[in-house]
């Protein structure tokens, strides 16, 4: 059975990008204004020193909430939760109430501040997956099973997440509550889920899925040892079918 290597990073947790933070909330008026939306690049530079570094802005909006993914190679921005303050002109991350990088949308396309940012490009559109998903299973020891997915998509801390259920008709007695993330690229998103805390049996599973047609026909699960189910590796197809 092969498996791509970016599926199995993905179902591993992938590690973060170097610098990539971890933002617990985002404070805005509502959205991301329309003239901050978009991937903007650019670099920071320390004024007690001569230290500088790259900074990575993904700002959006879905569903009338704030999609932000912000990477900075920055010594000084150590693995801890943040906040990041959105307004009409400015973006502010914060961290135990101190202000660690701040900007201002100081003309059309630049942000200056702390940090120096240029607006590159527009961002893939945020589709919704939300709804029931129908498919199969497949393994070298139970062979074709059929796989259900009820998914809600919404906006956590920053990020697009999913919750619901999954289910194994004739396999498993009930669903088990999933939740996971979700990151779109052009025509494609990465798609990873797993079983919520205390769940039994423990499942995580990762796809790559096709945004036009809305189905994941490359994807891959693993289990811990259960005797609930007949495997533990195996790969997953589904596509969406309803809300």
């Amino acid at each position: 059975m092969r498996i791509s290597a970016l599926l199995a990073l993905l179902l591993l947790g992938a590690v973060p990008g170097c610098g990539d933070i971890d933002i617990v909330s985002v404070r805005s008026g509502n959205a991301i204004p329309i003239a901050m939306q978009g991937e903007w690049r650019g670099s920071w530079s320390s004024t007690s020193s001569s230290a500088t570094g790259a900074v990575e802005l993904r700002l959006q909006s879905y569903d009338g909430e704030a999609v932000v993914g912000v990477t900075i190679d920055n010594p000084c921005v150590v693995p801890r939760s943040y906040q990041l303050i959105v307004t009409g002109t400015s973006m502010r991350l914060h961290a135990d109430g101190a202000t660690v990088f701040t900007a201002v949308l100081a003309a059309e396309g630049i942000m200056a501040g702390t940090y120096q940012a240029t607006w590159l490009r527009d961002l893939p559109p945020i589709e919704d997956i939300s709804g029931v998903w129908e498919g199969t299973v497949v393994s070298a020891t139970s062979g074709a099973l059929p796989l259900m997915l009820v998914l809600h998509q919404s906006v956590r801390g920053g990020a697009v997440v999913v919750d619901g259920a999954l289910l194994l008709p004739g396999v498993l007695p009930g669903s088990l509550g999933v939740t996971g993330s979700l990151r779109f690229r052009e025509g494609m998103f990465d798609f990873v889920l797993g079983t919520t805390s205390g769940v039994v049996p423990a499942m995580q599973m990762a796809g790559i899925g096709d945004s036009p047609s809305l189905a994941i026909r490359d994807g891959l699960l693993q289990v811990a040892p259960s005797p609930l189910l007949p495997f533990q590796n195996a790969v997953w197809q589904a596509a969406w079918k309803s809300r």
